[in-house]
């Protein structure tokens, strides 16, 4: 997963030169292992157009010198060129998918949360919460999402649509759902 973070020009300029291989951010993103930080430089809070990326190779969530809700992300020393870390989206979305892909990428950019599934249901007119459910299962199966087990709206948004605008075309199948999937809404479509 690749997350956009901004960071201060000082800090950036002790990234790029590697002399900085660790980064102090919230833990308001579920980091793991593996995943990409797209580091933006920012001059007095204004993006200067420049940016880097690294892998995140260890992470430290507790300990007596770190806040509770922080996470200390240690980075690979190494450039990743940009065209590494561009990933098309795996499968089309049906127009209710594209619909909760867009909520789920302005809630996250807008608050750093994921909206609870009756959230989604009200803010989509959507019947019922199993329907957004079966919804968000269609988007784990392409590979748009992930979603941790145990924790209430554990979702990790994979790929996503280019911010802030949403003007890029996108492909909409209108393929009726698989029959055990319909027969799970009792009769409600999920697209």
């Amino acid at each position: 997963m690749i997350h956009d973070l901004k960071c201060d020009e000082a800090h950036y300029t002790e990234v790029e030169a590697g002399r900085k291989t660790a980064e102090l951010r919230r833990d308001d993103r579920d980091y793991q292992v593996g995943d990409q930080l797209r580091l933006h430089e920012c001059r007095d809070g204004i993006p200067t157009g420049r940016r880097l990326t690294r892998h995140v190779t260890h992470i430290l969530a507790s300990g007596p010198y770190l806040t509770p809700g922080y996470v200390m992300l240690s980075l690979s020393s190494a450039h990743i060129p940009e065209q590494m870390t561009t990933v098309l989206p795996p499968a089309a979305l049906t127009k209710r998918q594209l619909s909760v892909m867009r909520l789920l990428t302005e809630c996250m950019d807008a608050t750093g949360a994921i909206p609870s599934m009756q959230e989604m249901a009200d803010e989509l007119e959507l019947a019922s919460r199993s329907n957004v459910h079966a919804i968000l299962c269609r988007l784990e199966e392409r590979g748009w999402i992930s979603r941790g087990r145990g924790r209430a709206n554990a979702i990790r948004i994979l790929h996503r649509p280019p911010m802030p605008d949403w003007t890029q075309h996108w492909t909409v199948t209108s393929k009726p759902l698989p029959i055990s999937v319909a027969a799970q809404l009792a009769g409600r479509a999920a697209e």
